[in-house]
């Protein structure tokens, strides 16, 4: 009998160690921090109020004709040293820092042909255009090109239709 009780015993015993494992519980998980990845994506929208600061004379420009004459403007200046674009979704005022013409510039051929760059804070735009028919008293009508082009590199090139004048 003895014999039997020490059997039974070990069998109990040994039948509790072979079951399902518990888990502390006071575990700890280490886990590895979040790494913040900042979006640098290049992105131009229209707009369709000019700002305030430019009046009188002025140029606008959108990506066509059907665009321009619905007022989704993509870059509008004073034709002179300010410029606006929204870019990255905030209105981003601009500096003229070079513009030529034939009259200033002998690489320039054509005389109805500018070109102008403008730059602000990471970013830099270029506006080539090519000056078109006469379609009010002092305002012309423009296609071209605009290239903005932030200091990582990142660079948009699109096709303009506008106009201006005075």
């Amino acid at each position: 009998m003895y014999k039997n009780i020490l059997l039974i015993i070990t069998a109990c015993a040994l039948y509790s160690c072979g079951g399902e494992k518990q888990q502390p519980t006071n575990q700890v998980t280490i886990t590895e921090p979040e790494k913040v990845v900042e979006d640098h994506t290049l992105v131009i929208s229209t707009f369709d109020t000019v700002p305030d600061e430019i009046d009188g004379c002025s140029c606008a420009f959108a990506s066509d004709s059907i665009a321009y004459k619905a007022n989704h403007l993509l870059f509008a200046d004073d034709i002179g040293d300010i410029a606006y674009m929204k870019i990255n979704g905030k209105m981003v005022r601009l500096t003229q820092s070079e513009h030529a013409t034939k009259e200033n510039d002998s690489t320039i051929i054509d005389s109805t042909a500018t070109h102008a760059l403008y730059k602000a804070k990471g970013i830099e735009v270029i506006l080539d255009t090519q000056k078109g028919r006469n379609i009010d008293t002092e305002v012309w009508e423009e296609t071209g090109t605009i290239k903005i082009k932030q200091e990582d590199g990142q660079t948009i090139k699109r096709a303009v239709y506008g106009s201006c004048g005075c």
